[in-house]
């Protein structure tokens, strides 16, 4: 039954990555972005109908020198899993290919870049030495690949100690190797937690205090490199747009994190945003968002085509990239010190 589940999802996955980059039709795009025209201070889909489309995108990150792209997308009912990647050759973005580290049942998900380069952390579920199941199933656990002759090595599992008990999620590393993530212990509530990369090892993760976290559920982090500031999204009944918002924590002289406020409406609406990501030049906010695009409808019946194209492209309520200009993030700082 294994193989069979593997195999059909293996077909899924072909469906899926055909559609997204059919060989004959994928564009020549070169310069950084993907060669995107860059957004201003309201947000805008990234690469729509060639890395934003129909599907889930759940993540996207970049390389430190922005020559390197990762994301991740699922299908509608988030099955299969699969990263995808793309590099400049030559001045020109390559053709986007599944990024496949040894998992056959393909359950990695949300790839990132380290600031050096040198690591790229991901999410899994694959099997392991020692996996403990909760009601037969396989938990998401961190993981992580080094570069190794250019090329990424064999996946290691972050290992947090015996006194850890979590289940950890959406990986976000700083500058010095510390480790942010959201952490579950009873599936039933989400905080954002840190583990301290000392002597080439990670510590027992600490929850971040509720100046970040709340009674409500925190999601998806996004660790500044130097550690000023903290991203991530939330259901916060107060100061809230609508179902899942995006704040942003600020770190004190201190080194203690600020109260968490909500980043804003040129970025959060009454529907999902979700799972930020700043480039490493600073210069853009990346972000999921589940809004619809309202599309104009032709006055003649659709034909089967039309229909198809109507459903599966972005704004259909699924999953998209959005970015923005990253001064955002510095014009809120600096309103909380006026």
């Amino acid at each position: 039954m294994k193989k069979k589940i593997t195999l059909l999802s293996s077909i899924i996955c072909i469906i899926i990555l055909s559609n997204y980059c059919a060989q004959n039709n994928f564009p020549e795009l070169r310069d950084e972005y993907f060669g995107q025209q860059a957004p201003g201070d309201s947000a805008q889909l990234f690469a729509p109908g060639i890395v934003s489309t129909g599907a889930n995108e759940m993540n996207i990150c970049f390389s430190p020198k922005g020559d390197e792209m990762y994301y991740f997308v699922t299908g509608p009912a988030f099955e299969p899993r699969v990263i995808l990647s793309s590099k400049i050759v030559n001045g020109i973005w390559t053709e986007p290919i599944e990024l496949l580290f040894y998992d056959q049942d393909r359950t990695d998900a949300y790839p990132f870049i380290t600031p050096d380069a040198k690591k790229l952390f991901f999410n899994s579920s694959r099997p392991y030495e020692g996996m403990e199941l909760t009601d037969g199933r396989r938990h998401h656990e961190i993981w992580f690949v080094e570069t190794n002759n250019g090329r990424w090595g064999e996946p290691k599992k972050i290992d947090f100690g015996g006194e850890y008990k979590g289940y950890g999620t959406f990986p976000s590393v700083a500058a010095n190797g510390n480790l942010y993530f959201n952490a579950t212990f009873d599936r039933k509530t989400s905080d954002i937690y840190l583990s301290k990369y000392e002597d080439g090892k990670y510590s027992t993760p600490e929850r971040l205090s509720n100046n970040v976290n709340s009674d409500n559920r925190e999601f998806h982090p996004y660790i500044a490199p130097d550690e000023s500031y903290i991203l991530f999204d939330s259901f916060r009944e107060e100061d809230s747009f609508g179902r899942q918002d995006i704040f942003i924590s600020f770190r004190d002289d201190n080194g203690d994190w600020g109260k968490a406020i909500n980043i804003g409406d040129k970025v959060n609406t009454a529907n999902s945003e979700l799972r930020p990501y700043v480039s490493f030049d600073g210069k853009y906010l990346f972000f999921i968002s589940m809004r619809t695009i309202e599309k104009e409808f032709p006055d003649n019946p659709m034909t089967y085509e039309e229909v198809g194209e109507l459903i599966n492209s972005p704004g259909n309520g699924l999953q998209d990239i959005y970015w923005i200009d990253a001064k955002i993030i510095n014009e809120l700082r600096e309103s909380i010190l006026d």
